[in-house]
């Protein structure tokens, strides 16, 4: 069942036995009996890529998650993140820079999003953000953020993409625990290889040495993961 939970708010909420519900959340771990969700669901969101990294990351890393986010949409990919600050935001960011399509997973209810990050695309509130991305949750009104509730939606996020990419991270993060929900769904991961010697990016040595990930080095190996993408179901 689709309802509109609040006039004043542009939130849905679906049930998971909804024909809307997204067919991929279906397959996380424990997956939500329903969703909260902000836009329109469109068949594309299919074709979703996570980026996924360190809140702290560097500014390269910054830069990076931008760069690619603009060229995966320009390939006809959607993006998938969950909003922390560093990595998954300027990889939002980046895909609307774009002119693209974005898939925002936050930690909190919707009632509760923060749009001052995204005031630098014009972004300022739920129906802005409705017209150019897609907003969900599974958390009902007044959830603030905490670490369990971010725990939580890593599931989604991985779930929702047909691959990962990360950017930066370190052993023992959240964006390790985000590619191991994606690992046991089957979803390819990619890593971005780093300098050694950052500890910020000692999760992506131990993805490309232990062969869980695929390593990236530059944009154009960027064509690996839409070729997968594409191809995966």
């Amino acid at each position: 069942m689709l309802q509109l939970l609040n006039p004043n708010l542009p939130i849905r909420r679906i049930e998971t036995n909804a024909p809307e519900f997204p067919a991929r959340l279906r397959q996380a771990v424990n997956p939500p009996e329903a969703i909260f969700v902000t836009g329109a669901l469109r068949p594309e969101d299919d074709y979703a890529v996570a980026m996924i990294g360190s809140r702290d990351c560097s500014l390269e890393s910054a830069q990076r998650a931008r760069k690619y986010a603009g060229y995966l949409v320009s390939q006809g990919l959607v993006i998938v993140s969950g909003y922390a600050t560093g990595v998954d935001l300027n990889a939002h960011l980046g895909a609307l820079q774009a002119g693209g399509r974005t898939i925002i997973i936050p930690g909190c209810s919707l009632d509760r999003f923060d749009f001052h990050p995204l005031y630098s695309v014009n972004l300022r509130s739920l129906s802005d953000l409705g017209e150019r991305a897609l907003l969900i949750s599974e958390l009902p009104e007044r959830t603030d953020w905490s670490v369990a509730t971010c725990l939580a939606r890593n599931r989604l996020v991985a779930a929702q993409a047909r691959a990962l990419l990360v950017l930066e991270a370190q052993i023992g993060s959240s964006t390790l625990n985000t590619v191991e929900h994606g690992l046991q769904l089957g979803r390819p991961v990619f890593a971005q290889t780093l300098l050694k010697d950052d500890p910020r990016g000692s999760g992506n040595a131990w993805l490309l040495a232990s062969g869980k990930a695929q390593a990236i080095a530059n944009l154009k190996s960027l064509d690996a993961i839409i070729e997968v993408v594409k191809l995966a179901q």
